[in-house]
């Protein structure tokens, strides 16, 4: 019986530790660690992500994806470069769309 008491205890403890955590000890999960990149040749982007902010992130960011596997690169989402690729990212979007 006081086997049983004790292996409650210990993993109600375990429990509770782990949500108090879970909820104050994470940080913010943003994908990007800096600003990023002002500009990148439109012939080496393979494909283009934009993530909203959130509340786990309370930045917007833009992630793109290099031809030829040459990984990933974070752009400044209020770049010049930015706004215009998201402006023709949307009229692409409304055209497929009508």
């Amino acid at each position: 019986m006081k086997s049983a008491v004790l292996v409650h205890s210990f993993f109600s403890c375990l429990c509770s530790s782990a949500c108090f955590t879970g909820q104050h000890g994470v940080k913010g999960r943003c994908l990007c660690l800096d600003t990023g990149v002002k500009i990148i040749h439109r012939g080496q982007i393979e494909k283009v992500e934009l993530t909203p902010a959130s509340p786990s992130c309370a930045n917007v960011e833009m992630i793109v994806t290099l031809k030829d596997g040459a990984g990933r690169k974070c752009v400044n989402p209020e770049s010049k470069f930015a706004q215009n690729m998201m402006k023709r990212l949307m009229m692409k979007r409304a055209h497929v769309m009508n």
